[in-house]
């Protein structure tokens, strides 16, 4: 431990979590990562519980914390949190943000735990203490004491030891001890009398200074407590005004918490929410969108190859050896024929039926007892490939030239808006490559980056030339990488897209054997998209003018 930092006196202690088999509530799990050094796993895992359930039901009265498992600094802290929110009500029922609150809370609480500064004195203190409490000779602990330089009748208030100068039951106690450590043990019970005035001098001096401790403990907290409790209330305010919205535009406000912290401020909710409204009026948008989303599922099978081994077997007979003959089979071995057979060969008539014979396996030979029969056990690997029924992330090429200005630009930026809503809602990674002559790019894999990088696109114009090879290479480079490996393209175009793909074929050809990437073409113009290479496995057309969706 870095010097000048205190480790608590009871982390290593224990306490009893709440089982429903006992009848009480069950202990709330974190499931987020920590770092138990400062306060240790069970103390955070019981101050996350008090924290989380005082939020999810403010109503109730049942968030005390447990005497005697933690701090008095720490306790008298979560009750100050709890006296100084402005948020409990608001925040109430929705676990994730309460959870996310409970967390912080005493992640911060550890993390200040652990770097409460040391006061010299009151460690010296503690030294001392520590000294004469090993001294079990009750006359070598009155030695000890009078050989301090700043007992209580030397200047008590400059002296060394707060304690005796400030606490009169401590300084008291040293006095009656000394006294009688120093009269001579004219009685038996002298000695029991001295051994119980040393402890009660121990006892006194180690509870004020425990006191003490406790006071500079709390003292920090205090100092400190302010600023996080107003950040705290500033970050939770954001996320309940955020959550409804988040939910209403995709479903969910997972990640919330991690995205708004004091300082974030959000204003492009305007784009956000206008074409949401468009896929509420237009479901035809909608529908395709989720008619992608399914054909993906044809796309998810895994695209690494597998192997599966098959075993097996033969049996045959060979010989160990020769020894007794026990009768008579057929057979071709010309080392066991019967010297009656052998004689056919010698005979130029029968020289003919002895070749068939042999040919056929007609001869007669010895049987002999010592054939056994062999199996061998054979392996064959076979390539297969799995099945999975998990869909994979989306790569999405929005045409964003002048061409698509207009009806299309809106039908192409709606579709967008719901192919995002469907990965985020199946927990698929998504990313967005606007194209003209140039292109851009958007991580749109998790709510965090997905709000501000959605809105960006949503918010710009479509103008320039068309290209759309650049955004072609680079989907082929994020499909060589683990993450995206599994992932379908989607190209949104009007497709009026001179030399479509010619150089880029090569490329894509190899992803889709390799990778067994597909490509889907939707095109948002009157004229389905001219395909003269065959690249896109599926085709879809969506009439700006009349909303046809065709595939």
């Amino acid at each position: 431990m870095r010097a000048g930092v205190r480790e608590p006196e009871n982390r290593r202690r224990g306490f009893s979590p709440h089982d429903r088999e006992c009848g009480k509530p069950v202990m709330y799990r974190c499931l987020l990562s920590h770092d138990d050094s400062a306060l240790g796993e069970r103390l955070r895992e019981l101050l996350e519980h008090v924290v989380f359930a005082r939020f999810t039901e403010p109503e109730s009265e049942n968030h005390d914390v447990e005497q005697d498992i933690v701090p008095d600094a720490v306790r008298d802290t979560i009750s100050a949190v709890f006296s100084m929110e402005t948020f409990s009500e608001r925040v109430a029922g929705d676990e994730e943000i309460c959870g996310r609150i409970a967390h912080d809370v005493v992640h911060w609480c550890a993390d200040r735990w652990a770097r409460i500064p040391t006061d010299d004195r009151l460690e010296a203190e503690k030294a001392e203490l520590e000294s004469l409490r090993s001294l079990d000779d009750p006359c070598e602990a009155a030695r000890f004491l009078e050989r301090r330089p700043d007992q209580t009748d030397r200047e008590p208030a400059t002296g060394r030891n707060e304690t005796f100068a400030r606490d009169r039951s401590v300084a008291d106690a040293m006095t009656a001890f000394l006294v009688r450590a120093r009269r001579p043990a004219q009685r038996p019970e002298a000695r029991i009398e001295l051994d119980a005035a040393h402890e009660r001098l121990v006892e006194r001096w180690g509870r004020v200074l425990r006191q003490r401790e406790s006071r500079h403990e709390t003292a920090f907290f205090r100092r400190v407590l302010p600023p996080f409790v107003d950040e705290l209330n500033r970050r939770a305010e954001i996320a309940v005004e955020t959550a409804a919205r988040m939910r209403d535009l995709f479903g969910t406000s997972s990640g919330l918490w991690d995205l708004v912290d004091a300082e974030w401020h959000f204003d492009g909710w305007d784009s956000i929410e206008r074409y949401a409204d468009l896929l509420e009026t237009d479901r035809s948008i909608e529908r395709l969108a989720a008619q992608i989303g399914r054909s993906d599922l044809v796309a998810s099978k895994a695209r690494e190859p597998a192997y599966t081994e098959a075993a097996f077997e033969t049996t045959e007979e060979i010989s160990v050896g020769r020894s007794e003959v026990t009768g008579v089979a057929f057979g071709n071995d010309i080392e066991t024929v019967l010297p009656i057979e052998l004689a056919l060969a010698t005979i130029p008539e029968t020289e003919l039926v002895f070749a068939k014979k042999l040919a056929e396996g007609e001869l007669l030979s010895r049987l002999y007892t010592t054939r056994r029969s062999v199996t061998a056990v054979r392996t064959r690997r076979e390539r297969v490939t799995a099945e999975s029924t998990d869909r994979g992330p989306i790569l999405l090429c929005v045409d964003t030239s002048g061409s698509m200005a207009g009806r299309p630009e809106t039908v192409a930026k709606t579709l967008a808006l719901a192919l995002c809503r469907v990965a985020l809602a199946e927990g698929r990674a998504c990313f967005l490559v606007a194209f003209s002559t140039r292109i851009e790019c958007f991580e749109l894999s998790d709510l965090g980056s997905a709000i501000p990088e959605l809105s960006r696109f949503l918010g710009g114009t479509f103008h320039g030339g068309t290209d759309l090879r650049p955004a072609v290479a680079r989907c082929i480079d994020l499909l060589e990488t683990e993450r995206y490996r599994t992932a379908d393209v989607v190209v949104v175009s009007d497709f009026r897209i001179p030399k479509v793909l010619d150089r880029a074929s090569p490329d894509i050809r190899r992803v889709q054997s390799e990778l067994g990437t597909r490509l889907h073409a939707v095109t948002v113009n009157d004229m389905p998209v001219d395909d003269p290479y065959n690249i896109f496995d599926y085709h879809y057309r969506y009439a700006p003018g009349s909303g046809v969706v065709e595939a």
